[in-house]
């Protein structure tokens, strides 16, 4: 009793696209829903009509499924390509090369697949294995991964179109969502169409990162969302009829609406209780209601109407889908078996007959146990049933379970238990035994927070926190969780949680740890926007606590939080970064040491001489172990920046490429929206304004979306420069005045230097002298006595230059460039070159000689870079037509 109904223009435009694939034309399509929308029954449907027109359709179908809300790497994708390299070598002799050619294409897959024997096998252990055929050094990284898989199905669909299906993306891990964005960015030429399932409400609520990349492949026309609505009036009665057999009445078709709304699926399983019921007849052709009943039996939702389902289960049939529930919406055969302390083959073949007669389980395949053994895995037909016989389990029953099935997977995986720490996690938190369920989530998010999977950890953490015995174990499971929720930008999270952390601490005079959590709040409060000014009270008073409590790594990261802030000048910077550079020499710690090393030279870098900040960030490279990757990304990063300032545009490029890929990896959004800023400066330069622009505005997506006002200031400014490149001056004036508001609201003052120096630079351009001078006078007023070097200083001064030279006092211009010209030779070598050309421009009207050679300076560095807009503009002055 099940029907397919309506969705007619969602089929039309489905079946478009899918002619459209065949054609060489490949797209991503997210079909979503709640629960019982009909999601999975529209891609069969759509499926069913794309074969029947193009008879040489391949299909592939892999699923999601949940593992306490952690789902396995790359799940869908290994079932898919088992399919593609297994399933497919019978539909054809055609086909009878693609194991070899995918062995040739994507050998670490290969590799990694057969291992276990099979591919459910492969499910359970492929991000270990992937990992670890990842590890060596002529190994393949997880760029190479995704590159291997895209490639194999790419080769794929250029022999045959291919519908690749992928259900229940809501529960798919951030490397599944990775790999699926990866093959999305390159489809669009291709024989590939890509349909995607999930339940918006279940994305939501979870902030689940397939949300964010669906987004991120709208933005680019890689894919788009079908979201279905409820079924109409007409959709509901043709639903009803086939279901039927007959038309509903009028009386029938109103209760069922008023109880079941326009779910296809609540609808169905409440019109199969009525007619299971009696409550629902036909008489004369039409099915009517029969009687109303004196209560609904079954609530309205699709829950409830399970529930009725199973109870026409015998007990013994009810009591295996009941304990099989204990382990999740997947569960293996073996383990059930030992479970219910029953014959394992007698198990099977009731299995079986439950798959074959009520439809609730499905059989998935077969996965390779610890020690040798295989065992067959189940799915539960829909999530839903799952979670009403978990919620049939009550007291000390459910308890008693989930400690058993806390032994079995421990006697199972033995040493190697932290393994699986969280499932065990989920099953000694189930079962009341808060000590083991405290030790597995703490170690299951170890394990996720090294991977770089920062959400997995933190939903480990919370159930850590929940059974936290002692203020110290909740302080801790806080601190962290705050620091899993920093890490992908969930700011206001991390904050809440350093602060209930910092309550304990204090209470419990552990002054240190205090100290730590209430230098991680400024971090957090820095990111925030919180106003330099009271950043830097807080940091006095703390610095002095570090010193009274000899708490030599925190007074080494607060030292460096004073250095990073907004507005301290490099000179101050620089005496911060080398006091924290003896403190951690002196302590002997390794990890301390390369820290000190790269802060020091990020500070440098930034300075009047970035080659300086060279030697102390390789040290830091050398000194750091290979598996923090994060602190090698930074360090290169900065190198990159280095790079830039010194002309060397190549070397700059692929440090940048270097980082960007492993801030990717590690899910680090914070860095990766430092790594975009920097590369867009290039690409400005180089006249790529396109792609410069969609770096920044990516960006400035992630701060906002962490809320981190700081991290807006640098892609801001850089779209005002990019608008300046372009030479649109009305854009640069609006985005100018946009970083001076900030830089007001936030009390930096070298913010606002460097915004008044563009405003100048913009109405100057526009001829409005007048405007221009009053924003020059107004940063004068801001900047610091002394200061020639800081970059606010140097943007300042040009424009001193360019305005003195429009008003005619060619030597002040020229004095004023005298100046900056030889800070900006060692820090910035575009920059320089630049300065060199504005000298020709003022040069250019009165003495053509030493014009021409200013720019033959200029062309020097600027012909190797490649840049282009400046490149012309020094020409342009050659040809005798000089810039105003």
């Amino acid at each position: 009793m099940s029907a397919f109904v309506g969705r007619a223009a969602e089929r039309a435009r489905l079946a478009a696209l899918l002619d459209g694939a065949a054609a060489g034309r490949g797209r991503v399509v997210f079909i979503t829903g709640e629960a019982g929308a009909g999601k999975s029954s529209l891609v069969e449907q759509v499926r069913a009509e794309g074969v029947e027109r193009q008879p040489d359709l391949l299909v592939l179908h892999a699923a999601c499924s949940e593992q306490f809300g952690s789902g396995e790497p790359y799940q869908p994708f290994i079932d898919a390509f088992h399919d593609l390299i297994v399933d497919v070598q019978t539909q054809g002799s055609r086909w009878t090369h693609l194991r070899e050619l995918a062995a040739e294409l994507a050998p670490t897959w290969i590799a990694a697949i057969p291992l276990a024997g099979n591919v459910i096998a492969a499910t359970m252990t492929t991000a270990v294995e992937l990992r670890r055929l990842g590890s060596g050094a002529s190994a393949a990284s997880e760029e190479a991964l995704f590159f291997q898989y895209t490639e194999a199905l790419l080769a794929a669909a250029s022999e045959r179109p291919i519908l690749l299906v992928l259900d229940d993306l809501h529960w798919a891990d951030g490397a599944t969502v990775s790999l699926l964005t990866h093959i999305a960015r390159r489809i669009a030429s291709e024989r590939l169409l890509i349909l995607g399932t999930y339940r918006p409400a279940d994305v939501d609520v979870s902030r689940h990162v397939i949300r964010e990349a669906r987004l991120e492949l709208e933005r680019y026309s890689l894919a788009e969302e079908m979201p279905l609505p409820p079924l109409d009036r007409s959709a509901l009665v043709e639903l009803a009829t086939t279901l039927l057999g007959g038309p509903p009445s009028r009386d029938l078709l109103g209760w069922m609406e008023e109880h079941a709304g326009a779910n296809p699926l609540f609808f169905q399983e409440l019109l199969r209780w009525c007619v299971d019921q009696g409550i629902a007849k036909q008489r004369e052709g039409e099915w009517g209601l029969e009687r109303l009943p004196l209560a609904v039996e079954v609530p309205r939702s699709a829950e409830a109407a399970i529930e009725r389902r199973l109870q026409r289960l015998d007990p013994d049939t009810y009591r295996i889908l009941e304990y099989a529930s204990v382990q999740g919406d997947e569960f293996s055969a073996t383990l059930l078996a030992q479970l219910l302390d029953t014959d394992e083959l007698a198990l099977e073949e009731t299995l079986e007959s439950i798959a074959r007669t009520h439809r609730l389980v499905s059989y998935v395949e077969t996965w390779d146990l610890p020690g040798g053994d295989i065992t067959s895995v189940y799915r539960f037909a829909h999530s839903l049933i799952q979670d009403v016989l978990q919620g049939q389990l009550q007291g000390k029953r459910r308890i008693l379970l989930h400690r058993r099935m806390a032994e079995l997977l421990e006697s199972l995986y033995g040493d190697g238990a932290d393994a699986v720490a969280h499932r065990l996690a989920v099953h000694c938190d189930e079962g009341r035994l808060p000590e083991r369920a405290f030790h597995f989530a703490v170690a299951g998010a170890d394990h996720a927070s090294k991977l770089y999977a920062h959400r997995d950890a933190i939903g480990l953490l919370a159930r850590a926190l929940k059974n936290s015995a002692t203020d110290a174990q909740r302080a801790e499971a806080l601190r962290r969780l705050g620091e899993e929720n920093r890490l992908i930008g969930r700011l206001s999270e991390a904050q809440d949680a350093f602060n209930e952390a910092l309550s304990l601490r204090e209470t419990s005079g552990a002054e240190a740890e205090a100290v730590g959590l209430r230098r991680r709040l400024l971090m957090v409060k820095r990111q925030l926007g919180t106003p330099r000014e009271s950043i830097e009270a807080e940091l006095r008073g703390l610095l002095e606590r570090a010193r009274s409590v000899d708490a030599t790594t925190e007074h080494c990261h607060l030292l460096w939080l004073w250095s990073n802030l907004p507005g301290v000048s490099t000179r101050d910077a620089t005496g911060l970064c080398r006091e924290a550079l003896d403190l951690a020499d002196a302590s002997g710690d390794p990890e301390l040491r390369a820290a000190a090393r790269y802060a020091l030279g990020r500070v440098l870098a930034l300075g009047p001489d970035p080659r300086q900040g060279l030697e102390p960030l390789h040290e830091c490279i050398e000194r750091c172990p290979q598996q923090d990757r994060q602190r090698l990304a930074n360090a290169r990063n900065v190198i990159g920046i280095i790079h830039v300032k010194l002309g060397d545009y190549r070397s700059a490029a692929r440090e940048f490429e270097e980082t960007a890929r492993t801030f990717d990896e590690i899910v680090d959004p914070v860095n990766e929206a430092a790594v975009r800023n920097n590369l867009s400066v290039l690409q400005t330069r180089l006249g790529e304004w396109e792609a410069a622009e969609r770096n920044l505005e990516e960006a400035l997506r992630i701060a906002r979306r962490m809320g981190a006002e700081t991290r807006a200031h640098g892609p801001l400014e850089n779209l005002a420069h990019l608008a300046e490149a372009r030479g649109d001056w009305a854009d640069a004036i609006a985005r100018w005045n946009n970083v001076l508001e900030r830089g007001r609201e936030g009390g930096w003052w070298n913010v606002q230097v460097i915004a008044r120096a563009g405003l100048g630079r913009a109405h100057a351009a526009l001829g409005a002298i007048e405007d221009a001078v009053r924003e020059r006078d107004e940063a004068h007023a801001l900047l610091p006595d002394g200061d020639v070097a800081s970059e606010a200083a140097l943007a300042l001064y040009q424009l001193d230059a360019r305005l003195a030279a429009m008003q005619g006092n060619v030597d002040v211009a020229l004095s004023r460039l005298d100046q900056v010209e030889p800070v900006l030779e060692r820090s910035d070598r575009y920059e320089w070159a630049a300065a060199q050309v504005l000298r020709a421009e003022i040069l250019a009207s009165g003495d053509r000689p030493a014009a021409s050679e200013a720019v033959d300076e200029a062309l020097a560095v600027l012909q190797p870079l490649g840049t282009e807009p400046l490149l012309e503009r020094a020409r342009g002055i050659l040809a005798g037509k000089a810039a105003g």
